[in-house]
């Protein structure tokens, strides 16, 4: 931005819009010729917001600091193959008036707040229907801090976002010029330099990876009009290498899903000439080639990598002769592939959804003003706002507070479910959809559940509110699950389908083949399981389940099973349409756009409503039929103004820009196996759902694995407590009851809960218990011992009184099977001293122990007695043993263990019991470390 100007601030509550026109802004501002010589002027107190008589903008902030002026028009439509941008910007009244190149016109109702501004299409004139509408963007400075969803950024404390306010207006950002993308924890630079190897200039391509390696950064352009590199056998290029190993990719892509890919290792310094045969992709489309991508890959954890790039070029060999293409040389300083001074924030209708009604708001405040800001914005667009305990639902404490999300569960376990809930102090119970709905779509209640039907489960959520619990229905929205009367007997025409195909003969009720009289193009190849689009054809009213299709001709589906779900078998004819019914999750979708959404979120709300329910969960919100910023909001907000509870808690699986108004937090989700690994993997998100105002949930995590035992989910609920977030726990009742530590668990979900509530914890501790960034490489469930050095574990501890967090370093679970003698003894490394070893051992399913022991230096910790199989033995340092059975009963307590310190290095242990078998035995060792976090 410029340097800094000062205006005084005029404020007058009488007025909702303030008008100044450009010689006065220039004066009041002292600008000069440097300034935007602004046509209007839209006062928000916190900024101002201008724009010329051509329609660029630009947003000057109460400070003074000026964000970067808009390239070009802030508003263009575009018609007919062409766009226009506008040519004059009018203001009259509370009325805005853009008038386009191509003789259109469009009027905009303006409301100005403190924060924001409110655009409202009020008129749209086109001479020829218009494509796509841009209805306005924002350019912020690259250095800004870019909020994804909240289409937003924050440079230095300055916050500004363009935000939509109807369900069709699509709000995105990108780089001004061409495309530039990083991983997330990487930057990247793509800058002309002088003197350039071929030329006056080369590209000078420099990036940096965070902590975590295998990062990637990339810059692209599409060229000015697609190439014809048919019989291209190779690339070449100069590159100055660096000699650090990072992998330099160019590709080529062709604009309809075809890419060549190639590679070149920067093991090499100074300037090579490198020419490129080996494309371990290579599904070009060589006739039309549209775009050029250079790529860093493998980049370098916690490495700055810098090398030069010049004259690019195309080795073509036709029938004609050989010849070359140049496909970048460089020299354009003005070049689309250079790294943007600015970031553009848009919003945009296109006819696909309509591009009217359309509106959007332009908000601009001290970054910590946000969320009152916002809110002011959603009240004048009249938002969906929902405050759950009559709190807005960003800030609402509710949002704060944990649940326990109960799944297989009937009426007849009311009392189990209760007792779960009370034990782990959780504030809502969730019931899944397997346990209360028979199917979605009409959302009959499960009468296996639940007998007596909605009134069984009206009962019993009663039940739950009546001791004080909050209640929430969990599901996926998007679905129809058979035996639903959406599919069955007959479908619905309003289900969504895919790929079309006509029969080549005709066929009775009974054919297993399908002929078809063209290839069967974007039918799926196989059925998929849970993850596939299922291999269901529809027709007529008829619904077939196919094993297979022909590759080649007579082209055919193949191994078909009649009459699917139920549906009536029936001959068809020659020329009938076979569909594709495209499944997700193991469901059916049907079509948002249709009538049938606003009678599913009837058919739902009827349920919500006669429960008094106080959450919903959206599951499977992320595979829709089309775009996602589109269909998610549709969704989650036809089904949201159906409820007669304004102010419901909504959660979901995934949400877009439109329907972040709706969702009062978002979680990382499904951790199960091991618990620890996902949590890493995932915590990446975690700081972007912070960059856009969405508190975190911490869940699922499971407890369905017996073997699951409590340091994995203290090592969750420490990172609630790092992140200030709610956590969920998942389970059934009957899993509850054959958990070895169903109990402990819940007692720590409740001692964690009341400390984060207790606001006891300063940042600085809350800091450290905060994953290290390095960990979202963790892949679950595989040994990655470099890495997991990173990982930083405590457990919660209250001695004389006062609590704190002890270090813990546990080691991995060793297999000793009862012929294996030498994996019964094994090294023991300890890299601090005064470290106070524990012992863990599992007899897992089929395994008996008998007076099982270990032995470290010298030093023997023993139990006399018997592990069942499914039991667990702890033996902690200096603290009295347990012998852990399936249940919520308290463990079994024995001698107190020895509480030995090693020293740093390398110790012996060995496992030895009077008998076990006939399976493998598990043992663990866990060493208490000299960190304590006091507080």
């Amino acid at each position: 931005g410029r340097a800094a100007k000062t205006w005084p601030v005029m404020i007058a509550q009488t007025s909702p819009l303030r008008l100044l026109r450009a010689a006065g802004w220039a004066a009041l501002l002292g600008c000069g010729s440097a300034a935007l010589a602004a046509g209007v002027v839209l006062d928000l107190e916190t900024a101002r917001l201008a724009l010329d008589s051509a329609g660029r903008a630009e947003l000057t902030f109460a400070d003074g600091t000026a964000w970067p002026v808009t390239p070009g028009s802030a508003m263009e439509l575009e018609a007919g193959g062409s766009s226009f941008p506008v040519r004059t910007v009018e203001f009259s009244g509370e009325r805005l008036r853009a008038q386009f190149e191509n003789g259109a016109r469009a009027d905009f109702r303006v409301t100005c707040g403190r924060g924001f501004a409110l655009f409202q299409l009020a008129k749209l004139e086109t001479p020829a229907p218009a494509e796509r509408f841009r209805l306005f963007q924002l350019a912020a400075p690259l250095p800004a801090t870019t909020s994804g969803q909240l289409n937003g950024a924050d440079d230095h404390g300055r916050f500004a976002a363009v935000m939509a306010a109807r369900l069709n207006v699509h709000a995105f950002n990108q780089h001004s010029g061409g495309a530039h993308l990083d991983r997330a924890g990487c930057e990247h630079e793509l800058a002309p330099v002088t003197p350039g190897r071929v030329g006056r200039r080369a590209a000078q391509f420099s990036a940096r990876c965070d902590g975590r390696a295998g990062g990637w950064s990339m810059s692209g352009r599409e060229f000015p009009a697609p190439l014809d590199l048919s019989g291209c056998r190779a690339l070449r290029v100069w590159i100055h290498g660096d000699g650090r190993g990072e992998a330099l990719k160019v590709q080529l892509y062709d604009g309809a899903g075809g890419y060549r890919d190639n590679y070149v290792t920067i093991d090499f310094t100074g300037w090579r000439r490198v020419t490129l045969t080996n494309c371990p992709i290579n599904t070009l489309r060589y006739d039309r080639v549209t775009t050029l991508n250079l790529y860093y890959n493998g980049l370098p954890a916690s490495t700055a990598v810098t090398c030069r790039v010049d004259h690019l070029e195309a080795l073509l060999e036709r029938g004609d002769g050989a010849r070359t293409v140049v496909l970048e040389d460089f020299e354009d300083p003005a070049s689309a592939l250079w790294s943007p001074a600015a970031r553009l924030f848009c919003v945009e209708t296109a006819r696909a959804h309509g591009l009217e009604p359309a509106a959007f708001g332009v908000l601009a405040c001290r970054a910590g003003d946000f969320p009152e800001t916002v809110q002011r914005f959603e009240a004048a667009a009249e938002l969906p706002r929902p405050r759950p305990g009559g709190v807005w639902s960003k800030q609402s404490p509710r949002v704060r507070r944990s649940y326990l999300f109960l799944t297989s569960f009937r009426e007849s376990q009311l009392d189990q479910g209760l007792a779960l809930a009370r034990r782990g102090g959780f504030d809502t119970i969730l019931l899944g959809q397997e346990s209360w709905s028979d199917g979605t779509g009409h959302y009959e209640i499960n009468r296996r559940n639940f007998p007596d039907g909605l009134e069984g489960l009206k009962r019993t959520l009663a039940r739950f509110r009546a001791e004080g619990f909050h209640v929430g229905l969990h599901f996926l929205a998007a679905s129809i699950y058979p035996p639903d009367r959406y599919l069955t007997p007959v479908p619905d025409p309003r289900l969504v389908k895919g790929a079309a195909a006509v029969l080549a003969a005709d066929i009775d009720a009974a054919a297993d083949r399908l002929p078809l009289a063209a290839p069967p193009a974007g039918f799926p190849d196989e059925d998929g399981g849970y993850e596939g689009r299922g291999t269901v054809a529809q027709i007529g009213d008829e619904l077939v389940h196919y094993a297979a299709k022909t590759s080649g001709e007579p082209w055919a589906l193949e191994g078909c099973r009649r009459g699917h779900l139920g549906t009536r078998p029936a001959a068809h004819a020659k020329g009938e349409t076979v569909r594709h019914l495209v499944r997700a999750y193991g469901y059916h979708l049907y079509d948002l756009d249709s009538s049938l959404l606003e009678e599913v979120a009837g058919n739902f709300a009827r349920v919500a409503d006669a429960c008094g329910i106080d959450m919903i969960y959206f599951d499977g919100s992320e595979r829709l039929q089309g775009d996602h910023w589109y269909y998610n909001a549709r969704l989650h907000d036809a089904f949201y103004r159906r409820l007669a509870n304004p102010d419901t808690l909504l959660q979901a699986s995934s949400f877009s820009h439109y329907s972040w108004h709706l969702m009062a937090r978002s979680a990382s989700a499904d951790g199960h196996g091991d618990l620890k690994g996902y949590l890493d993997q995932r915590s990446g998100g975690f700081d972007w759902l912070a960059r856009d105002w969405m508190p975190l949930d911490i869940g699922w995590y499971y407890g369905y694995d017996p073997s699951a035992t409590p340091d994995q989910f203290e090592y969750v609920l420490a990172a609630a407590l790092g992140y200030n977030s709610s956590m969920s726990f998942q389970v059934s009742c009957g899993a509850a009851a054959a958990h070895p530590f169903t109990g402990e668990i819940l007692d720590l979900i409740g001692r964690y809960e009341r400390l984060r509530l207790s606001g006891r914890l300063p940042e600085t501790l809350r800091a450290k218990l905060r994953i290290d960034p390095a960990l979202t490489a963790v892949k679950p469930g595989q040994a990655q011992p470099d890495l997991l050095e990173k990982r930083r574990e405590y457990r919660l501890i209250e001695k004389d009184g006062r609590e704190f967090f002890q270090r813990v370093a546990y080691e991995p679970w060793r297999e000793i099977k009862p012929a294996d003698a030498a994996a019964a003894v094994w090294p023991l490394q300890v890299k601090t001293a005064s470290a106070r070893p524990g012992v863990q051992i599992h007899a897992p399913k089929g395994t008996e122990v008998v007076d099982p022991w270990v032995e470290i230096g010298g030093r023997r910790w023993e139990w006399t007695g018997r592990l069942a199989a499914g039991q667990f033995l702890f033996l902690p340092p200096g603290g009295r043993a347990t012998r852990h059975a399936p249940g919520l009963e308290p463990p079994e307590t024995g001698p107190a263990a020895p509480d030995v310190r090693l020293d740093s290095g390398e110790h012996t242990a060995r496992f030895g019991a009077r008998e076990f078998g006939p399976g493998p035995v598990r043992v663990r060792l866990t060493l208490e470390l000299p960190e304590r976090l006091e507080f």
